[in-house]
C-alpha cells in the first residue's frame, strides 16, 4: 500500500493518540529509577494502524510514536531497541491477520492476534531488553506484566473490533482486510 495523504493523516492521528495513551494515560512502575512496567492502552493505536493500513504503516506509526514520545516525555535513557519493539507492535498483528484465514478477522481471531502480538513484544522482548540493558531480572517484572496483559488483551481486542466495524459501516475503505463478522459463514474460527 502506498503512502497517500489520507494514510499520512491517519498515521499522524494514531501517532498522537499513541503518545497521549502511552506517556500520559498509563500507569508506570519503576525499578530503581528505571521504568520496568507500563500499564496502558498505548499500543492500541499502533496495532490499529497496522490492522487498518498494513504492516509497514503500523511499523512507521510505532517508531514515530516512540521517537516523538521520548522527546516529549523521556523516561530514562533512549535505546533504539525499544523503538524497534514499538514498531513491531504495528507489524506483527497485520502479518498474523494475513496468515489467519486470508485476512478475514473476527473477535475471536483478534483476541488471538493481539494476544500473540503482546506476548511477543510485552512478555518476551521488553523484559529481555530490560534485563540486557539495565540488569532488571525478568522474574521481577513478569508477574505484573502477565496480570496487565490478561486484562489488556481482551479489552484491546474488543476496542479494535468495535472500531473496525464502525469504520466499515461508515464506508471507510480499510483496503487491508475483510471483517468476517459481517458474514460469519465466510470464515470459521
Amino acid at each position: 500500500m502506498k503512502l497517500t495523504v489520507q494514510n499520512i493523516c491517519c498515521i499522524a492521528m494514531l501517532v498522537a493518540l499513541n503518545i497521549i495513551l502511552t506517556r500520559i494515560f498509563s500507569i508506570r512502575i519503576s525499578f530503581e529509577g528505571i521504568e520496568g512496567i507500563r500499564i496502558g492502552f498505548g499500543t492500541l493505536p499502533v496495532i490499529l494502524a497496522g490492522v487498518l493500513l498494513g504492516g509497514k504503516q503500523g511499523f512507521i506509526t510505532g517508531v514515530i510514536g516512540d521517537l516523538i514520545g521520548f522527546q516529549l516525555n523521556p523516561s530514562g535513557f533512549y535505546l533504539p531497541t525499544f523503538t524497534l519493539v514499538a514498531g513491531l507492535n504495528g507489524m506483527i498483528a497485520p502479518f498474523m491477520i494475513g496468515w489467519f484465514c486470508n485476512g478475514m478477522i473476527s473477535l475471536k481471531k483478534l483476541v488471538i492476534v493481539i494476544g500473540l502480538n503482546n506476548i511477543i513484544t510485552s512478555l518476551i522482548l521488553t523484559p529481555f531488553l530490560l534485563q540486557l540493558h539495565f540488569g532488571i531480572p525478568v522474574i521481577v517484572t513478569m508477574p505484573g506484566r502477565v496480570v496487565a496483559q490478561v486484562i489488556l488483551i481482551p479489552c484491546m481486542a474488543i476496542m479494535v473490533n468495535i472500531l473496525i466495524k464502525r469504520l466499515q459501516q461508515s464506508g471507510v475503505n480499510t483496503h487491508y482486510f475483510r471483517y468476517s463478522a459481517l458474514d460469519s459463514r465466510q470464515c470459521k474460527s
